[in-house]
């Protein structure tokens, strides 16, 4: 079996993305020309819908529910959060709720909330060893130095 280096392969993807961008701009560019109007570049969330705020209104509400889908997250991997956040249960439950009863200062302090929750968002993630992939790799290796072709796992030779 050939080996795949996957330096070249991600550096290639890196190309093709770029030239995909590159070829974006440059329709957007020639649509602009020809209809005589901008287009501005379509959001899309992460399960890839389109995300398009027409109104302050509907940009909230788009903000609130990214909000909502953050805290949810957050709360299924652990439960006492919002001491850590600063913030009580039932004042995250009134800010995130009633959209249309938020003052100016309570959408300061979801913007805190927001700032925070990357700030520990980023504090849960697991750190990435240096070597990771190496060892795991290495490790498969010894473990396969000596196996037999055609002989399941666990399994020992009758003769």
């Amino acid at each position: 079996m050939a080996k795949t280096d996957y330096e070249q392969v991600e550096a290639r993807l890196i190309e093709g993305l770029k030239k995909m961008f590159v070829q974006r701009i440059l329709e957007m560019a020639d649509s602009a020309i020809t209809t005589g109007e901008t287009r501005k570049p379509v959001q899309r969330g992460p399960d890839g819908e389109e995300i398009r705020a027409t109104s302050l209104e509907e940009s909230h509400k788009n903000i609130l529910q990214a909000l909502r889908r953050d805290l949810k997250k957050l709360h299924d991997k652990e439960t006492r959060f919002e001491e850590k956040l600063g913030i009580s249960h039932q004042e995250v439950a009134r800010l995130v709720d009633n959209p249309a009863d938020l003052t100016p200062d309570d959408w300061a302090k979801l913007k805190a909330l927001k700032d925070s929750l990357e700030s520990h968002r980023q504090d849960l993630a697991e750190p990435i060893e240096e070597g990771a992939n190496e060892k795991l790799i290495e490790d498969e290796r010894l473990k396969h130095i000596n196996k037999r072709f055609n002989v399941r796992e666990g399994w020992l030779p009758l003769h």
